[in-house]
């Protein structure tokens, strides 16, 4: 008898376990049929404040860059670089505006190229001018990989 009882309550839970489940997943479908607008709102709150986020980080790198000389911090000036290479390199939109930047950085940061007092100005200013272009409010495309 006892053994009955334990295996009725063990059916009474799965079903219980199922109706909850059930009910989740209803419910989930419907917040997100009628809170759909609310979602997508959200979404695009936290993805344009990313955005802004990378955009004041590229700035705060490029004016590190500005404030060190070339023949006392090489090696700090690469690292900043490859900085900024990698973000470049994973927002597709930035990357369709500063691929020719991206691409002379890459080779300064690989060493196929040497990187001059002048060149790093040249870039810089580069650098400076597309963020002038790129606004800071939301990109348009998601993030991505660039080889």
């Amino acid at each position: 008898m006892t053994r009955c009882v334990l295996e009725a309550i063990e059916v009474w839970e799965e079903v219980a376990t199922g109706i909850v489940h059930t009910t989740a997943i209803i419910l989930a479908i419907y917040a997100f049929t009628k809170g759909k607008n609310k979602i997508k709102g959200v979404y695009n709150s936290i993805r344009s404040f990313a955005n802004q986020l990378s955009h004041m980080d590229l700035r705060l790198k490029i004016s590190k860059l500005e404030g060190l000389e070339l023949r006392d911090n090489r090696k700090d000036i690469i690292n900043i670089l490859s900085e900024i290479e990698g973000q470049i390199k994973v927002n597709p939109f930035l990357f369709e505006i500063a691929e020719s930047q991206y691409r002379m950085i890459e080779s300064y940061t690989s060493k196929n190229s040497t990187l001059t007092d002048r060149k790093l100005a040249n870039l810089i200013g580069q650098l400076k001018e597309v963020l002038r272009i790129v606004p800071a409010e939301p990109y348009e495309k998601g993030s991505g990989n660039h080889e």
